[in-house]
Parts: structure tokens; sequence; C-alpha cells
């Protein structure tokens, strides 16, 4: 798994998106639900191994992530 996970609201994916870029531009490997989460995944597994296994998380609070 990667080192950084994101956790995020689906409103503010693309500035997640623009973050998750320039951590990869950085070298720095980041676990995001989108690129990570297959098909006929345990959906609650995969993010609690993600998120286990992260040596950080960006959490990025927004109106729409807390009203979730």
């Amino acid at each position: 798994m990667a080192p950084v996970f994101l956790s995020y609201s689906r409103d503010d994916r693309a500035a997640v998106a623009r973050v998750r870029e320039a951590l990869g531009e950085a070298g720095i490997p980041v676990w995001m639900d989108q690129e990570s989460v297959l098909p006929g995944d345990q959906i609650p597994d995969v993010l609690n191994k993600a998120l286990a296994e992260a040596q950080a998380a960006i959490i990025f609070l927004s109106r729409s992530y807390l009203a979730k």
C-alpha cells in the first residue's frame, strides 16, 4: 500500500486530484480509492487495510465532507 492515504468527499475530487498529482510528481505514493478499489472488493476491508498500512493520512475537510 501507499504511504499516504487520501480521505475526501467525492464533491472535492477535482481539488484532491491536483494534490494527488503534485504528490506523485514529488515521488510520494498515494492511496486514493478511485485508483485502488477494484470491482468486487469489500470496500470497508480495503479502506481499513489501506489506512492501517499508511504512514500518513490527508483528510480534505470541506462542507461536503462534513455533511456526509
